[in-house]
């Protein structure tokens, strides 16, 4: 999670403290498409995460990125 938390942070400008489980990454976060974009691509270079488009349209929280991660095991 700490890595997932680290890139989110990258992407969005988002301090530690405002990133949690309930957080949406566009209305809480502030993050715009390039941000999104550069934060879903992250996920996969850096993070190993394999996302179908369903997934990724369905992805609106950070605790969605956790779960997600959870399954995939990482």
């Amino acid at each position: 999670m700490e890595q997932i938390n680290q890139l989110i942070q990258r992407c969005t400008a988002a301090s530690a403290e405002m990133i949690t489980a309930e957080k949406y990454l566009v209305y809480d976060l502030l993050a715009d498409s390039l941000a999104l974009v550069e934060l879903f691509n992250g996920l996969e270079q850096e993070c190993g995460l394999v996302m179908t488009s369903q997934q990724l349209q369905a992805l609106e929280t950070v605790g969605d990125i956790y779960r997600l991660a959870q399954v995939q095991g990482k």
